[in-house]
């Protein structure tokens, strides 16, 4: 095989936003997305080599949430959720080109729980989970609300032993979650 590098070129809007690269992910269309440190999302439609941008724009709330990119994932519906840094989570539906920003409310119990988020997982029973710096949180499609869990409830919030970083089901059903501690 040969490897094809990617990066930034000052001044070519059509190369990468950003050189640090945190999530890729195909959607079902074959195109590739990258969620990068500080560029947002860039998107790769395979056979054009050309990366359109899709960036947070502080004056249009219908843009990304936050340009730290760490998650994607593209759910049957084929909208592309992403979980950014510090801007919660993001469902861009690319039919309508529309944006929906999930994000923590102190005074809403059934917001995200924390606007650091690392990783998006859908289940093999098709519930879709979040996981934070604060824990995770399973998300309610019909209210679009989401449900706490901690994996130390008697930690204070945003230790390193509810930084939830990785979240898998193995063949058996069993839910594994890693955290940063």
């Amino acid at each position: 095989g040969t490897f094809a590098h990617y990066r930034n070129i000052p001044g070519d809007a059509h190369s990468l936003s950003s050189n640090y690269i945190l999530s890729i992910h195909q959607d079902r269309e074959g195109v590739l997305w990258f969620g990068t440190l500080s560029g947002g999302i860039n998107k790769l439609e395979v056979g054009k080599w050309r990366f359109p941008h899709y960036k947070k724009d502080p004056s249009n709330p219908n843009s990304l949430g936050d340009n730290m990119v760490r998650a994607l994932y593209q759910d049957p519906e084929g909208h592309l959720w992403i979980g950014t840094m510090f801007g919660g989570v993001d469902r861009f539906d690319r039919e309508t080109g529309e944006w929906h920003h999930f994000s923590n409310d102190p005074d809403d119990p059934g917001s995200l729980s924390d606007n650091w988020t690392s990783v998006i997982y859908r289940d093999s029973s098709g519930v879709l989970w979040i996981g934070t710096r604060n824990g995770l949180d399973k998300f309610d499609p019909d209210t679009e609300t989401f449900t706490h869990y901690q994996p130390d409830p008697t930690a204070p919030p945003e230790s390193d032993s509810n930084n939830v970083r990785v979240i898998y089901e193995d063949q058996a059903g069993e839910f594994w979650v890693g955290t940063y501690n």
